[in-house]
């Protein structure tokens, strides 16, 4: 094994070592990296993507605030976020999501607070079509949108737009894609498959480059 086969092989054995994890009742392993109020974090697909997948994204955040994920593909449920809260002995937490998610999962009394990463939702079905849903909680939401998403070529649907009824603060970012809190090998990839628009670059100058 070379110098930088071993370096990365020791770097990656550390960094699995040494991530502080725990349980839950249900037998869950929750990963926790960073400082400050904890926050569970819901990746996309309902809370299914691997972490890793966010990897610059977690590494801004843990300097401020400690960072909840879970390990493995249950998606995050309400019940979810007891086991969580009765797992780190804590009176509430913050929730974090990105991407869909269940909207009955807000609903939960354990939650102080909650940061909503282009949230989307199913939707539901009545007899006039497809309905999107509605939230309505007694704590602060902060809802950030890739601009892109909701005014680019590749829109979200109306009705996958959940309907917030509550304390609402909303934050666009233009020119940003759905994909692009990703890290960039899985931002990419989406990219790839042209699921979702990307931010793109603007071309510079070639004597400015």
């Amino acid at each position: 094994m070379n110098l930088f086969k071993y370096f990365i092989f020791s770097v990656g054995i550390s960094s699995a070592f040494f991530t502080p994890s725990i349980k839950t009742a249900s037998g869950q392993k929750l990963n926790i990296v960073g400082q400050g109020p904890p926050f569970i974090f819901s990746t996309g697909l309902f809370g299914t993507m691997p972490a890793a997948f966010y990897g610059e994204f977690i590494n801004y955040l843990k300097k401020n605030i400690t960072i909840v994920s879970l390990d493995g593909f249950n998606p995050i449920t309400e019940e979810t976020i007891d086991e969580v809260c009765n797992a780190l002995n804590v009176d509430k937490i913050g929730y974090l999501g990105h991407s869909s998610f269940f909207p009955e999962v807000l609903n939960n009394n354990n939650i102080e607070k909650a940061i909503l990463l282009d949230p989307i939702n199913l939707p539901w079905i009545n007899f006039q079509g497809l309905s999107n849903s509605i939230i309505n909680v007694k704590y602060p939401i902060l809802v950030i949108r890739a601009g892109k998403l909701y005014r680019g070529s590749k829109t979200l649907p109306d009705w996958q737009d959940p309907d917030f009824r509550c304390e609402v603060e909303t934050l666009v970012y233009d020119d940003v894609g759905h994909p692009d809190i990703l890290d960039n090998t899985w931002a990419n990839i989406a990219n790839t498959i042209g699921i979702w628009e990307m931010a793109e670059g603007e071309k510079m100058n070639y004597s400015n480059w």
